[in-house]
């Protein structure tokens, strides 16, 4: 009888962990939204999501965003206009934590950290009808799941440029977007009545081939200086003790590395430089510049 007790208990006890389990099952679609949203620096809270900013081409890419990373990332599918989905530049972040100031996006209830920066571009070059590829993997995630340190970062998103280009074949310009550490005197610029985060290319002289990735990088900074007088800070070629040195650029001759505007920089002033990043990529891939 104890045993059968016992039994009873040992039961009823797994009953009411599937039951439970199961009532849970039926909430998780939501759990992992919120989940997802969280760890892309969404905040539900009513404060953070009552009143938006006025800037609304960068509220709606904002908005946008996110809602395309839990609902549907980009496949190789066709468009509604029937379009093949070709895409031809990739953007990622091989330091995706990079931050900017953060009262500028209160209003927004996200993270203002450099891979908003991807999404700023992508709409552009959606306009101009260019498909783009926009990782959403994390550099951060590779580096803890092998125990990596931050110097092996760019290890961790050679990764992705090696599956992107599988996944990708008409993939021809990669661009790794940065923040620099520099102060708001030194990384942000007044054009007009527009303020701008400065930007700063760098070349890694270790990679054999970064003649070619010079090439394209001079191409775009003359642009941008010819249209944007004071936007470049200039193109840092680096190498020797204590650097990466070739920054991946060894995976392509169209790998370029940009550093757009500084700790300090609010998310306006970034954006206004996207756009004149998009503009003078896109000049010099139709061979305007």
């Amino acid at each position: 009888r104890k045993k059968k007790r016992i039994y009873g208990i040992l039961f009823l006890g797994l009953l009411a962990t599937l039951v439970f389990y199961f009532a849970r099952r039926s909430d998780r679609s939501l759990v992992e939204i919120t989940s997802t949203f969280a760890t892309k620096g969404i905040d539900f809270s009513s404060d953070a999501t009552s009143e938006h900013s006025s800037f609304d081409p960068l509220e709606s890419i904002l908005e946008g965003t996110f809602q395309t990373y839990v609902f549907s990332p980009p496949t190789p599918t066709p468009s509604p206009d029937g379009k093949l989905f070709q895409p031809l530049i990739y953007f990622y972040n091989s330091h995706p934590g990079e931050e900017y100031r953060a009262d500028m996006v209160n209003g927004f209830g996200v993270a203002p950290n450099v891979t908003v920066t991807n999404y700023i571009l992508q709409e552009e070059f959606k306009k101009r009808g260019i498909d783009v590829v926009v990782e959403e993997r994390s550099a951060t995630d590779v580096l803890n799941a092998n125990g990596w340190k931050y110097a092996r970062s760019y290890d961790a998103t050679r990764t992705f440029l090696e599956s992107a280009i599988l996944e990708y074949p008409t993939l021809e310009y990669f661009v790794d977007l940065h923040r620099d550490s520099v102060s708001r005197g030194i990384s942000t610029v007044t054009i007009g009545d527009t303020d701008y985060a400065k930007v700063m290319f760098l070349i890694g002289m270790e990679n054999a081939g970064h003649a070619a990735n010079e090439a394209l990088t001079v191409q775009i900074e003359e642009y941008l200086n010819s249209h944007y007088e004071g936007i470049s800070r200039g193109i840092y070629r680096k190498s020797g003790a204590g650097v990466n040195g070739v920054y991946n650029q060894d995976f392509s001759g169209n790998t370029i590395l940009i550093e757009i505007g500084g700790m300090e920089n609010t998310l306006e002033e970034v954006y206004h430089t996207c756009l004149a990043i998009a503009e003078a990529l896109y000049a010099v891939m139709v061979g305007d510049a």
